[in-house]
């Protein structure tokens, strides 16, 4: 198939890195991929990436954007269908209609490009824009929903009625999609994982750490939990070497706050601020076995990759059930204690990183579930199908 794949910004930034493994099998098994970020802020953090596949960022005031939205008005009955659809949703209409000059471009470069279907990641302005461009071309399209996409409930309701279906990431997403559209349309809503490419080789057993390495991966944003790490951090026992030590990996506006903040709990030695890390360093890290345990304390979350990255070195994880975690999570494939407690992160660490047998027992049930369950090479399968044939046999969606 011939696939043109609309991101947020990727691969611009670093906040959609983990899009990388998705797009990656795509082309392996066989598809070609056209990659089009809505926005291109940030720099292109993920250039060796983004050269096994084209990637059009076109910026929304550069002359081929320009000359598309002025050809539109030679359509005039389309233009004017669009913007009955996007006058539905008066919340968010002056956010989506500044879409319209990029989805018109976009429009005639899938065209152009002869493109089979038209995917976006995200439920918010992202997917406004492949649905004007859906809605010109006449190229099917889809999105992928996550969570705060979907609670943001912008035109979703609409996009659903109009797109050859939706993918949600967890049951969790499948319930709240289900609560926000008509009955009719809730069979267009399938479950199809985010997947993590699996390591070559199974890790070894693991002993108890001498100077233990935890982990968190996530956006430095409000509601991740990095402050509740730090506070917890504050109150485990150090080692003669300083340990254990905390690494924070991510980007994002909390970065300075969460520097004093370490400061302020006497911990910046033991707290190091890796930044944005490249997804070759990030997996380097867990199959070199420099990293023992990883951490999400997030107080919202869709199914996170993060930590399904993690599980599939045999790397125990702790998180808070919040969102989709209880499916990755759950029936002992990691420790889940509640948000916004430091105390019982901190015991939690603790008790993990004083048993052998329980961190061995965690991190391979974890593996299990990853290699069972959220694997790149079937989610991708699953998502190209429902894209060329419908779901699949057996396929979960809204009415299974």
């Amino acid at each position: 198939m011939r696939i043109a794949y609309v991101t947020a910004n990727f691969p611009y930034g670093g906040g959609e890195a983990y899009f990388e493994s998705e797009l990656a099998e795509l082309r392996k098994q066989g598809h070609d991929l056209l990659v089009i970020p809505r926005s291109t802020s940030g720099l292109p953090l993920l250039v060796k990436s983004a050269e096994r596949w084209r990637v059009e960022p076109g910026r929304l005031l550069n002359p081929p954007i320009l000359a598309a939205s002025a050809g539109v008005l030679l359509k005039p009955r389309r233009f004017l269908r669009v913007l009955r659809i996007l006058l539905r949703d008066p919340v968010h209409i002056l956010r989506n209609l500044a879409l319209v000059p990029k989805a018109v471009w976009l429009a005639n470069l899938a065209a152009a490009w002869s493109a089979d279907h038209i995917h976006a990641h995200w439920a918010g302005t992202t997917s406004t824009m492949a649905m004007i461009a859906a809605e010109l071309s006449g190229i099917p399209w889809s999105f992928t929903a996550h969570r705060w996409d979907i609670e943001e409930g912008n035109l979703l309701a609409t996009k659903l009625v109009h797109a050859a279906f939706a993918r949600v990431i967890s049951s969790a997403g499948l319930g709240l999609v289900s609560q926000r559209v008509r009955e009719q349309d809730r069979s267009k809503i399938h479950v199809v994982h985010m997947g993590v490419g699996l390591p070559a080789s199974p890790p070894g057993n693991r002993g108890l750490p001498s100077c233990p390495t935890i982990i968190c991966v996530g956006h430095l944003n409000p509601g991740k939990g990095h402050e509740c790490l730090l506070q917890a951090t504050a109150r485990l026992a150090v080692g003669a070497e300083g340990c254990p030590t905390v690494l924070i990996a991510g980007d994002g506006p909390l970065m300075a706050a969460l520097r004093k903040k370490a400061a302020s709990l006497g911990i910046a030695q033991r707290v190091r601020f890796l930044g944005h890390l490249a997804h070759e360093e990030l997996l380097s890290l867990y199959a070199e076995g420099r990293v023992d345990l990883a951490v999400l304390p997030s107080s919202f979350e869709g199914i996170p990759v993060a930590l399904m990255e993690a599980m599939s070195f045999g790397i125990p994880v702790i998180a808070t059930p919040v969102g989709g975690v209880p499916e990755l999570c759950g029936g002992g494939c990691g420790i889940m204690i509640p948000p916004d407690d430091p105390d019982a992160l901190a015991a939690a660490i603790e008790q993990t990183l004083a048993d052998k047998e329980k961190m061995q027992h965690i991190g391979d049930a974890g593996r299990r579930r990853v290699y069972d369950d959220f694997s790149v090479e079937e989610t991708v399968r699953r998502l190209v199908s429902l894209m060329s044939n419908g779901p699949l046999e057996g396929s979960p969606s809204a009415h299974s």
